[in-house]
């Protein structure tokens, strides 16, 4: 069982059926089901979503939507140490800091995110959904 961590723009185009993008992330969910991967994620990540999907749709859909991804992942919390880790990074940007330490700390074994520029200094490997499916023949 593979663990990846998910960045918030992965849980974003499930939760806004965001094109060409939700074909891939329902496969990475549909992988965990068959418990080919396990799936992680941050508090930060999960309270952003909620945040941004508020702004969308109602925050009781919102809300449920966050019921759905709390029952199919595991939330990983922040610290001093990773908060620290992010404020002295080499990232550009604090919250991408703060998530590959949080999936660092943790030992994950890949960081999915479309943005792969902004991890350009991640000491865990890094891939798109759609590029690690293709890669690990999941299919394509």
């Amino acid at each position: 069982m593979i663990k990846v961590f998910l960045d918030t723009d992965v849980i974003l185009d499930l939760f806004l059926n965001r094109e060409p993008f939700l074909t891939d992330v329902r496969m990475v969910f549909q992988l965990a089901r068959t418990g080919e991967l396990a799936l992680f994620t941050s508090i930060t990540s999960f309270t952003n979503s909620y945040y941004i999907l508020s702004k969308i749709i109602p925050n009781v859909k919102a809300k449920e939507k966050l019921i759905f991804l709390e029952k199919r992942i595991v939330l990983l919390g922040t610290g001093q140490k990773i908060i620290k880790q992010a404020l002295y990074s080499k990232f550009k940007d604090f919250e991408d800091a703060v998530q590959h330490y949080t999936a660092l700390e943790n030992k994950m074994e890949l960081l999915l995110t479309r943005n792969i520029k902004d991890y350009k200094n991640a000491i865990i490997p890094v891939a798109t959904p759609d590029r690690f499916l293709k890669t690990r023949n999941f299919y394509g």
